[in-house]
């Protein structure tokens, strides 16, 4: 599992560093929806979104669930 606190606006870029073509974005802006802490999921080589929008102070955590390792990082 690995876990984020979003607090700037902005647009982030994610990645797995060990399999590069899994990517996602996180947009980070005042009034979004997705607010707290939001919950994701790493399976089939895959992030469960390929994009999410979400308010500052936000905490996203993913659980991974293949079998080989994955993790999260930013570009």
């Amino acid at each position: 599992m690995a876990s984020f606190v979003f607090n700037e606006d902005g647009e982030f870029s994610v990645y797995c560093e060990p399999h590069p073509v899994m990517k996602m974005k996180v947009n980070v802006e005042e009034g979004a929806s997705n607010s707290g802490e939001v919950k994701l999921d790493i399976a089939h080589y895959a992030f469960s979104e390929e994009s999410m929008t979400i308010s500052p102070g936000t905490v996203i955590t993913w659980a991974n669930q293949d079998s080989a390792q994955h993790n999260v990082a930013f570009e």
